[in-house]
């Protein structure tokens, strides 16, 4: 065996071609549904050769397509081969199901793995044994297993350490599971066979057949199958029995389905989709019927007066990306565009527009970014309507006078009297049993700070330092606390439309006009009371506010992604805040990195913390980017940090312009070291 590990594959230009060609042939009769198996004739003598596995990448328009692969107790290359080529084919259910049209359009990598070989070294010390190209990783501890070949780096750009945290995370481990003793950490070489699949195909490989149900039903068809629904829609409101078939009607295999209920001035999309796999219309239609009235009990709407079409699409692929996509081949009287992320979509029909204008207004009505963390995807459309537009996002709530409290109880007292209690421990100078890391708090003079940067955890937590560091500020008429979006709700860059932020006992007064004073000088944002209506970073922060500033008003702008949006909307924010006739305070919510060990922890930290001492936005993004610094608020500290620079309140001053006033973790407060946050406490001149 000891011999087999020392084995590393050394074929011929000749012998790869011939692997490359033999899995495309399988990847492609996989996808067809037709059955092939590759044998040793094809393979040129390579077919007995010991392997550790292989792995079958397809990736279309340079977007991962399918990756699966088949690892072994060094079985031959024919097997490792058949089964891997298989499994990417129809086995990836990460991604839609790939239909044979693709396959021109794919590149193929076939990855031959050998000598795995489980690394005995600890901590840091690991790194030296991992070289970037050249070795993959494959993680185990207990239940959870992670592997990446060895292109994954280098395509990330990583490096050993990042390399380690993302074998972890495709484990389903925290990031710091590598240091954990208990963790086994393999190492193994890749060698790479790439190509274009369409080199593989021949004419015997019946590419333009489609697959089954691919035809979709027709206007007749669907006509009636929208009617039945609505029937069974109306019997469930009832209590009845549906009528679970419809007898002649088409029932082939859809990857989702959309009946709009309309009414006198508004309309309900109920949906149903399976973008990873197809299953029968009828089927679908019986499942949405039953919540489309489960819907219409929950907001009592009557039956009466309302008209129900229906949407149906199926042969979804993905085409690229919102910044990189091909749609020339696309045929909008047939086909719509459906643009995703962060698991949320939207889909358009709209015969009469051009491919391009149809992503457009997808994007638009996405409000998604037009860039390559957004997935395109064509499928096929059939609609009782001229048109369709239907989506996952909530479109953005831009009416809302009252924001009710969301986290008291949680992350600080659900009591005024718990509350004011806690608030004046945290606030006194010296508390009792105060601990060495809250008595090293840079505690200074009042005065009127430019910025602040103050951590969200909760109150036992993190509260004392965010009190005390917002003890030291004089406080202006208005607040802006920019904080990181943690819930997949809203739009990315949401304004707080609020009159008033509730809290137990009291409140805060928010200002409505000023958000729309800010959406409009700063495009990037825009106003969204469902972003924030269950986020806590900025809500944990308000009892403090209220106690310290309760004459201020509060604009709260939550945060996700687009960090190329940081430099240009700084520029707009700085310009606007010019323009008032008061500064406001602008306040960044964070928490460091999350649940490394503590020593970890602090390491990760520490080059973080002093580039925003540093008042270096740029360097603080890179260290988070190119250390995996789990930092949520990453993103606000940087704007609020760029709009001061913008406003020439950075500079060196006769006081330092930027003072920490203390660093902490969980761990000094729960005492687990084991897996700890970080919390930073700074105020900007």
């Amino acid at each position: 065996m000891e011999e087999l590990k020392n084995m590393r594959p050394n074929f011929t230009e000749s012998q790869n071609r011939a692997i490359f060609l033999a899995a495309g042939r399988k990847v492609a009769m996989s996808v067809c549904r037709l059955a092939y198996e590759i044998t040793a004739d094809e393979l040129e003598g390579t077919a007995d050769f010991p392997v550790y596995g292989v792995f079958v990448s397809l990736k279309r328009h340079g977007q991962l397509r399918a990756c699966c692969g088949f690892l072994g107790d060094y079985v031959p290359l024919e097997r490792a081969l058949n089964e891997s080529a298989k499994r990417s084919a129809t086995e990836d259910f990460r991604f839609p199901v790939i239909h044979s049209g693709e396959l021109r359009e794919m590149n193929m990598e076939v990855w031959i793995l050998s000598g795995p070989e489980r690394l005995a070294a600890e901590g840091d010390d690991l790194f030296q044994y991992i070289e970037i190209g050249k070795h993959g990783l494959q993680i185990h501890r207990g239940q959870h297993h992670g592997l990446l070949l060895p292109g994954v780096a280098t395509e990330l750009h990583l490096n050993p350490r990042s390399f380690l945290e993302q074998t972890c995370i495709k484990a389903g481990l925290p990031p710091e599971a590598w240091r954990d003793p208990q963790t086994m950490i393999f190492r193994f070489e890749g060698v790479p066979i790439s190509g274009n699949l369409k080199d593989a195909l021949s004419a015997s490989i019946p590419l333009d057949a489609p697959p089954e149900g691919e035809k979709g039903p027709d206007a007749r068809n669907l006509a009636a199958l929208a009617d039945h629904c609505y029937r069974n829609i109306g019997k469930y409101l009832q209590g009845g029995i549906p009528d679970y078939y419809l007898p002649g009607a088409y029932d082939g295999q859809v990857n989702g389905a959309c009946v709009r209920l309309k009414m006198a001035r508004q309309y309900m999309d109920c949906a149903q989709t399976s973008f990873t796999g197809a299953e029968p219309l009828q089927a679908t239609l019986l499942k949405i019927a039953e919540n489309a009235a489960a819907s219409m009990k929950k907001h009592r709407i009557p039956r009466e007066n309302v008209q129900a079409s229906l949407m149906v699409f199926w042969n979804i692929h993905p085409v690229g990306t919102a910044d990189s996509c091909t749609l020339e081949n696309l045929s909008p009287k047939e086909c719509g565009i459906i643009v995703q992320r962060n698991g949320q979509w939207t889909l358009c029909f709209e015969p009469k527009n051009t491919p391009r204008e149809l992503l457009e207004d997808a994007l638009k009505r996405s409000v998604f970014p037009k860039d390559a963390q957004t997935a395109v995807y064509v499928a096929k459309v059939r609609s009782t309507e001229s048109a369709f537009m239907t989506s996952t996002v909530q479109a953005p709530r831009t009416e809302a006078s009252v924001r009710p409290p969301a986290v008291a109880g949680m992350f600080y007292p659900d009591s005024e009297r718990e509350m004011k209690t806690e608030l004046k421990r945290m606030l006194a100078e010296n508390p009792e049993e105060e601990s060495s890391a809250e008595a090293n708090f840079h505690v200074g003079p009042k005065a009127a700070y430019a910025g602040a940067v103050v951590p969200h955890a909760g109150w036992v937590y993190s509260g004392r330092l965010a009190a005390q560091t917002l003890s030291q500020i004089v406080y202006p008429k208005h607040i802006l606390v920019f904080a990181p979006k943690h819930r997949n709700v809203g739009v990315d860059w949401a304004v707080a439309p609020f009159e008033r932020w509730s809290l137990p006992g009291r409140s805060m007064e928010g200002d409505p006009g000023l958000a729309q004073q800010l959406t409009r000088a700063v495009p990037e944002f825009q106003i969204d009371a469902a972003a924030h209506l269950q986020e806590h970073a900025i809500e944990v922060l308000l009892p403090i506010l209220a106690k310290l500033a309760p004459g201020s008003h509060i604009l709260g702008i939550a945060m996700n992604g687009r960090a190329d949006r940081l430099p240009e909307a700084a520029k707009k924010l700085a310009k606007w805040i010019s323009t008032l006739p008061e500064r406001p305070l602008l306040i960044a919510s964070t928490d460091m990195n999350h649940y490394a060990t503590d020593a970890e922890t602090r390491i990760k930290d520490a080059p973080v913390v002093d580039a925003m001492l540093r008042r270096d936005p740029e360097e603080m993004l890179a260290c988070v980017r190119d250390e995996n610094v789990s930092m949520c608020g990453n993103l606000p500290v940087a704007l609020v940090m760029m709009t001061l620079r913008e406003l020439s309140l950075l500079s060196e001053r006769e006081v330092p312009a930027s003072v920490l006033v203390g660093y902490r973790t969980s761990a000094d407060c729960t005492g687990d070291k084991r897996q700890a946050v970080g919390y930073c406490g700074m105020l900007f001149k």
